[in-house]
């Protein structure tokens, strides 16, 4: 994934209320629904998979976007602005291990190749000083 990717589905997933439309788009190819279905289902050895695909499909997957907070631009700027301001508390400081987690896997697949390229920089340099 590039940079340019990761910017692109950050700014189709700040949509009005806030949820990840892209994120949401993409459950709503049933192609893409079934394959994680099936991932789900394999991977947590879920039986009988006929009844366990269907409450998946009804029960899981519609709320699953709302669950991605950590990837919301909104959280981000957030989290940093609480970080810049020295008012951070212990569940900023835990969205922001996440967050730079997350900034390590998208800099080990080469989404960005320099550090300063990171969605992330500033965030890790205003950890540093908390």
């Amino acid at each position: 994934m590039k940079i340019e990717r990761l910017h692109s589905f950050v700014e189709d997933s700040s949509a009005a209320n806030g949820g990840p439309e892209g994120v949401r788009e993409a459950l709503s190819n049933a192609s893409f629904a079934d394959d994680l279905m099936t991932l789900l289902l394999l991977g947590f050895d879920l039986n009988p998979p006929a009844l366990w695909r269907e409450a998946l499909r009804t029960c899981f997957l519609p709320h699953v976007p709302e669950r991605l907070w950590l990837y919301q631009p909104k959280t981000w700027a957030d989290t940093e602005s609480r970080f810049a301001a020295g008012a951070a508390d212990d569940n900023d400081r835990y969205a922001a291990a996440w967050m730079l987690i997350h900034d390590l896997w998208l800099f080990q697949t080469s989404a960005y190749q320099e550090p300063v390229e990171s969605p992330f920089a500033r965030l890790a340099d205003l950890t540093r000083q908390d």
